[in-house]
């Protein structure tokens, strides 16, 4: 074991309390025990009759019977195979779902777009998708998915989810081809052959037996009555499916590893226990489940509908096993906890308030964009797919307010019993409003709707769910900005989670995000894959939204840990029509800092080279295009000397779209040394592909805000900025009530701003967007209007 290993395990064993490591300890001497009676035992695959009169209660020929004749969770209600009516399904992807199913008659799956795979033989099975080598065959509980020698886990674990099975069924569905359907039955038995119980990567974790489950029960509905899931793989499947919830009840996640993976062993419990009660666990199995899931769920999803590990992608992906149960328990007739139906109502208005025109979905924090189900479209649009499933469940459209649409689920028309084909989700036109999350601590500022939409997303919000926070970054106050559901200033992404630890911890540092790193550090110190020893503490210190100007103010205490303690207080201003100013506000007790500001750019911008890379007061104004079209005019300034550079691909300036791929992009970055406390700004303008960009600064300068006694006033901020259209003033008191203060001959309390059109004539207009409290009067001073009055050159 390497140094890093073993500091890995110190501060994985310092998460867990006495009862954990009770527990673990007891299943790690269960399982060598098991391990022994596995290998006397031998591989027999399915075959045994023994094994199969152990894991059927009754009749075995009976529940063979059965996966022929489906009705386990789809709706009852689909169109026979070939119906005309899937025609008329708008939201499903008919060319996706036929090459993946095309794809799989060939005996091949393609894992997040690598190259596709052959799963036909043993060694396939267990062959790294990406090429790594042949995982072992040995006792699934002792195997180590840590262990990258053989390749990563996670890509061999996607192979094993069938999920390739579902898209046979459907393409079965859409077109009546009867070559599908036999498709899925080689495929199961090809599984079954290659993977006896508890044998292989296939079987280590109990999640993913969970997703198997719902894959293979999702294929024989869709199959149902083809006559493709009758003798062998019928006699095989009902055992198959009896080991994999005697597997997840043994290994269900505990303690300190409590987290989505534990949402979804449960919900597995629940599918197979009242999907198939011809098993002998199935009682067993379902109240397990169902306790289980019921705690987790309390534990896991926060009173504002926000998942507690950060992470929406994972949010959506536990809702998504949590629409499974519902499902599940209905068409067996029993009742729905109340709180499960609470939590799927507050997380889809969560989730809706982070989609953005066109569909995709604001994602900070990991994503592995794996699926519960390959019932809906790809993971883009995952987000989305799973609100609309869960307001036709619920039956309660509202929830799908624009922009997430009118139009149901591809997931829904599949499966939420009583489906109408026809009917539409909310169609409030009204544009979705800013909102700040309480719990989650985010705040999406909006302006704008359809094509000009503009939103920024701020997180500060906290680390993640503790006690591990897996699948948190170190992006406390980070920023991230779309355009017409384009990103412009993007989250990094994940990556990978296995095979590349030097590209995990880049993807998850601060130096890939959005936001301020101090000396060259993380704001939260990494401890190894999925854990964190000493996390940043993220606090908001006040809100003001639904005006003219709306401001978010927040900090975190993630470099006080540094011999000369810093904080880092960051407040967001939107100014409404795309545009925004960032603060950050830099204190310490008087030592030496290197502060570096970045904004990461989305793949394919082209930036324009500014004047000159040195900027502070007067900042430096640069210009960037998306590949789409969409321009960002960025200024970026400090209260000391500011170095300008854009950097893309080397070290720091990577983009992960998806799993598995990264891409070199643009970074803006802008760097300066602090001496005790100092002030740095960044002013964003948009505008949409088409649009004038009038709006897109031409330069900028630092104003003076000086209190009634003419001293400057540490923390506040005044900005002229100049443009094609007019000069704005945007003033910014620090916190706290310092009363009236001053700047550009203005007096004004806590936050103004003035819009001044057709600057440099004789009778400028001066226009108020907002103050706060409202009050803002001209001191007598020279009034604002003209280019000289901020000293602006030409």
């Amino acid at each position: 074991m390497s140094s890093g290993e073993a500091s890995w395990y110190l501060h994985r064993l310092a998460r867990m309390g006495p009862r954990e490591i009770a527990s673990r300890a007891w299943r790690a001497a269960r399982n060598r025990c098991r391990a022994v009676a596995w290998k006397l035992r031998g591989s027999d695959g399915w075959t045994s009759r023994a094994r199969l009169h152990r894991t059927v209660r009754g009749n075995p020929s009976r529940l063979a019977l059965r996966w022929d004749l489906g009705g386990f969770l789809l709706r009852s209600g689909l169109p026979p195979a070939g119906h005309s009516d899937y025609a008329a399904w708008p939201g499903v992807d008919v060319d996706r779902i036929l090459a993946t199913a095309d794809l799989a008659l060939e005996g091949k799956v393609s894992v997040f777009g690598l190259e596709p795979v052959r799963i036909e033989t043993r060694t396939d099975w267990h062959t790294d998708p990406t090429g790594g080598g042949v995982w072992a065959m040995g006792f699934a509980p002792l195997l180590n998915h840590r262990d990258t020698s053989a390749g990563g886990a996670r890509m061999l674990w996607e192979v094993h989810r069938l999920t390739h099975l579902t898209a046979l069924g459907q393409a079965y569905r859409l077109t009546g081809d009867a070559n599908y359907a036999q498709g899925i039955r080689r495929g199961l038995l090809s599984w079954m052959e290659a993977n006896p119980p508890e044998t292989g990567m296939g079987w280590q974790s109990p999640l993913e037996l969970a997703i198997r489950i719902v894959s293979i029960l999702h294929a024989a509905d869709l199959v149902a009555g083809s006559g493709a899931l009758r003798g062998q793989v019928a006699e095989w499947a009902g055992p198959c499916l009896s080991h994999h919830g005697a597997a997840i009840a043994r290994g269900i996640s505990v303690g300190s590893s409590a987290n989505n993976h534990t949402i979804g062993e449960a919900a597995g419990l629940v599918v197979l226990g009242a999907s198939l009660p011809e098993l002998a666990g199935a009682d067993r199995w379902l109240r397990l489940g169902s306790d289980v899931l019921t705690r987790s769920l309390q534990e896991q999803f926060a009173p504002d509908g926000s998942g507690r590990e950060q992470a929406p992608h994972y949010q959506a992906f536990a809702m998504d096993f949590v629409v499974q149960a519902v499902v599940a328990l209905r068409r067996a007739g029993q009742p729905v906890p109340a709180s499960w139906i609470q939590v799927l109502d507050r997380g889809a208005r969560f989730l809706a308030s982070l989609v953005l025109h066109g569909g995709r979905a604001i994602e900070p924090g990991d994503s592995d964009d794996g699926r519960v189900h390959g019932l809906g479209p790809t993971p883009h649009l995952a987000i989305r797919d799973t609100i609309r499933t869960v307001a036709a469940l619920l039956g309660r459209p509202d929830i799908a307010r624009p922009p997430v649409g009118n139009i149901p689920s591809a997931t829904a028309r599949w499966c939420v019993e009583d489906f109408e084909p026809n009917t539409t989700m909310s169609t409030d036109s009204e544009p979705a409003r800013s909102v700040v999350h309480p719990d989650a601590g985010w705040a999406v500022l909006r302006s704008g709707a359809g094509l000009s939409e503009r939103v920024l997303f701020f997180d500060a919000g906290p680390h993640g769910f503790s006690p591990l926070d897996a699948h948190a970054h170190a992006d406390a106050l980070a920023i991230s900005l779309y355009v017409g559901g384009e990103p412009i200033v993007v989250d990094p992404g994940t990556y990978r989670y296995h095979g590349d630890p030097q590209w995990r911890d880049h993807f998850r540092s601060t130096r890939a995000h959005g936001t301020v790193e101090i000396d060259g550090e993380d704001q939260s110190e990494m401890a190894g894959p999925f854990l964190w020893s000493r996390p940043a503490e993220t606090r908001i210190q006040s809100i003001r939204l639904g005006e003219e100007l709306e401001l978010v103010d927040a900090m975190h205490d993630g470099y006080t840990r540094l011999a000369d303690p810093v904080t880092h207080r960051r407040r967001v201003l939107n100014l409404g029509e795309g545009r925004f100013l960032i603060h950050d506000r830099i204190e310490c007790a008087g030592g030496t800092h290197t502060v570096v500001t970045r904004l990461p750019l989305a793949p394919g911008t082209r930036v324009e080279s500014p004047d000159s890379w040195q900027g502070g007061d007067e900042g430096i104004s640069i210009l960037a295009e998306s590949g789409r079209g969409a321009l960002l005019g960025i200024v970026v300034g400090a209260s000391i000397p500011l170095r300008l550079r854009v950097q893309e691909g080397g070290d720091t300036a990577w983009h992960s779209n998806r799993f598995g791929e990264r891409t070199p992009t643009p970074v803006v970055e802008a760097e300066g040394t602090c001496h005790g406390s100092c002030d740095v700004w960044m002013y964003l303008s948009t505008a949409a592909p088409g649009e004038e960009a009038g709006s897109i600064p031409e330069a900028a300068i630092r104003l003076d805000v000086e209190n009634r006694f003419g001293f400057s006033v540490p923390g506040a901020l005044g900005l002229g900025l100049l443009d094609r259209t007019g000069l704005s003033v945007v003033m910014l008191a620090p916190p706290g009530d310092t009363g009236p203060l001053h700047a550009a001959g203005w007096i004004f309390r806590g936050l103004a701003a003035m819009r001044t059109e057709s600057p440099g004539s004789e009778e400028p207009h001066h226009r108020l967007l907002s103050a706060n409290p409202i009050e803002l009067k001209n001191s007598g001073k020279r009034p604002i209007g003209t280019r000289e009055a901020f000293h602006l050159a030409g």
